[in-house]
């Protein structure tokens, strides 16, 4: 039986790559500010084994210096001062531009 479930994104200076372990097939659907953090909300079957997913913030005007998957979504921050754009990446992408396992 598929749930939403929801994933906490983080956001580290000087780290604007991240993965997350979810539900295999996960179905993103929702990127946004909850409490002052960013969160992805997705569909999922918890009977599905996990996998990581890979992921990058860009900033509006910031080169992306890799190739995109997926784009999720776009959040504001601290008052609206910080808009981030938040696109999937491959795996292979991820270690290419020097990402670790989180």
């Amino acid at each position: 039986m598929n749930k939403v479930w929801k994933y906490n994104v983080p956001i580290r200076p000087m780290k604007d790559m991240f993965s997350l372990r979810m539900s295999k097939d996960a179905q993103i659907l929702h990127f946004d500010v909850q409490n002052e953090y960013p969160r992805i909300w997705c569909l999922v079957n918890p009977d599905n084994e996990n996998e990581s997913r890979y992921f990058r913030f860009a900033g509006t005007g910031h080169p992306i210096n890799c190739v995109i998957k997926n784009y999720i979504g776009t959040i504001k921050m601290m008052n609206d001062r910080l808009l981030y754009h938040l696109f999937e990446i491959s795996e292979d992408e991820y270690k290419r531009i020097g990402g670790k396992q989180s």
